[in-house]
């Protein structure tokens, strides 16, 4: 057999994700772990949706000021203005 597969990204992605996605990606890790690669994919993209919804809510929630001043302080986000899009 070869090496192991490395799961950094994985177990990264689970420790930065938002409750209920963090349970998810924990459950994809136990599946690849098992030989479940169907189900570890299915569960992975079900995670990240979960994640992203959240997200969104969230910002949705905290409303527009929230959101300029998020991206106003991440530089990567800044990029957006860069290249001619509009404030959101």
């Amino acid at each position: 057999m070869g090496t192991p597969p490395d799961l950094s990204d994985l177990e990264a992605a689970a420790e930065a994700a938002t409750e209920p996605a963090r349970g998810l990606f924990r459950e994809a890790l136990a599946c690849f772990r098992a030989g479940a690669l169907r189900a570890t994919l299915s569960i992975t993209w079900t995670a990240v949706v979960a994640d992203l919804l959240t997200k969104l809510q969230r910002l949705d929630a905290a409303g527009p000021d929230a959101l300029r001043a998020r991206i106003a302080g991440n530089p990567q986000l800044g990029v957006l203005r860069s290249r001619g899009h509009s404030d959101p």
